[in-house]
């Protein structure tokens, strides 16, 4: 096209903007024209559908925590009866955001471009939604299957030999445990649109966002109990700057790469995370965690084992802290809202991080005392949180082994 035989920098904007025109049209015509060819596919599966059904669905590799939930979640449904189709993948964009994750997938479902030209020809059918896969509202578990059913992906021989090895390597010996510690800054999505080729403004997101700096009591802690700790991220805005020999900043390190992002988070004892994609594959390879500085409270995990402290909201006018119903009901997913709203956001202070670590460090031994008061508070807790109107839109069965941490919610 014009567009392309005049330099980048040279580029009038009437040109390029008549480019990327002339691009979306023409992706238009082909998916249409391929669309309308698989029409008669589409009418086959309809009309076997009572007896084989067979359905199709859009995988988000943009997105890992939705890339690795959605067929993850679907597996499971199919374990434990709750569907019975053959199933049919095609990625909704251009691209895996894990090349890992997109090589597992790969061996374990059926995957094609071409798939996706058969799910927009259900649309032409009637009644084709039957031949559509419907995935879990939110990529969140409302009926307890992960905890019915074990991982459904895994890694080949070989690729569990380089983990080793990698691990092996750092003076890891085969009896002692890891974390994985992965906190949400601005980097990461920028970086994402890039390789994605995406451009998208994610500073909305930025009420998500920590600073490492806060993790460093946490990680203090996990050390001093015996773990290794590695610092996780594609991406990161900072330098982890705690210094210790079984600490490794493994995000700003030559290590780094798509294979070991799975395979740590997939073998780690526990991780450490503010609710932020990447911790997806712990919940996948059923692995407890920490989520700590996540907002909004609304929508924590309560369907695999972990333990939560979410960032903290205060009424900007008078400095009092929101009340539980009152962070429920903020469940604001921008930045700007919660200004409107009046609250301040607040993050957990390195020693409500530590405390929520320790928390989990003592469960995961066994050591964990419960008394009177801490059984209350969280019955409390659970009370308030399966009373509030919105309670059904993002929770439904609770795993026995999710808390809430005490230091937190005491």
């Amino acid at each position: 096209m014009l567009g392309n035989v005049i330099s980048e920098r040279g580029r009038h904007p009437t040109i390029v903007t008549l480019n990327k025109v002339a691009t979306k049209v023409a992706r238009k015509v082909t998916t249409l024209f391929f669309s309308a060819a698989m029409l008669p596919v589409a009418i086959v599966m309809r009309i076997l559908a009572p007896f084989f059904p067979i359905k199709v669905g859009g995988l988000r590799s943009n997105i890992i925590g939705h890339y690795v939930f959605d067929a993850e979640y679907y597996l499971s449904a199919k374990e434990m009866g709750k569907t019975k189709d053959w199933g049919l993948f095609f990625y909704t964009h251009d691209g895996v955001v894990n090349e890992q994750w997109g090589k597992m997938v790969s061996r374990t479902l059926s995957v094609k471009k071409l798939y996706r030209y058969i799910f927009l020809a259900t649309y032409l059918v009637p009644g084709g939604a039957v031949n559509r896969i419907s995935f879990a509202e939110g990529s969140r578990d409302r009926i307890g299957l992960l905890k019915q059913t074990n991982c459904h992906f895994s890694f080949t021989a070989d690729e569990q030999q380089v983990g080793l090895e990698f691990i092996q390597g750092l003076g890891i010996g085969p009896l002692e445990k890891f974390v994985c510690l992965i906190v949400r800054d601005s980097a990461y999505k920028p970086q994402r649109n890039l390789i994605l080729r995406e451009n998208k403004d994610w500073s909305y997101h930025d009420f998500r966002n920590s600073d490492i700096e806060d993790y460093s009591e946490a990680i203090q802690e996990l050390v001093e109990s015996g773990f290794w700790v590695f610092r996780m991220g594609k991406h990161v805005e900072n330098p982890l700057a705690f210094e210790h020999p079984r600490v490794f900043d493994y995000a700003n390190s030559a290590q780094q790469t798509d294979f070991l992002d799975i395979w740590l988070m997939a073998n780690c004892s526990f991780c450490v995370s503010t609710c932020t994609g990447l911790d997806e594959v712990t919940r996948a390879f059923r692995r407890p965690a920490v989520y700590v500085n996540f907002l909004p409270i609304q929508n924590m995990v309560s369907y695999s084992p972990c333990v939560n402290a979410p960032k903290r909201l205060y009424w900007m006018e008078s400095g009092c802290e929101l009340t539980l119903s009152e962070h429920l009901d903020a469940r604001y997913m921008a930045s700007q809202k919660y200004e409107e709203a009046g609250i301040v956001i607040k993050d957990l202070s390195p020693d409500e991080i530590r405390c929520a670590v320790r928390e989990m460090i003592l469960r995961e031994r066994g050591s964990w005392v419960d008394d009177e008061g801490k059984i209350d508070r969280q019955h409390q807790f659970w009370r308030i949180m399966q009373s509030h109107v919105e309670w059904g839109a993002f929770h439904g069965v609770v795993d026995p082994n999710v808390y809430v941490n005490d230091c937190f919610i005491r």
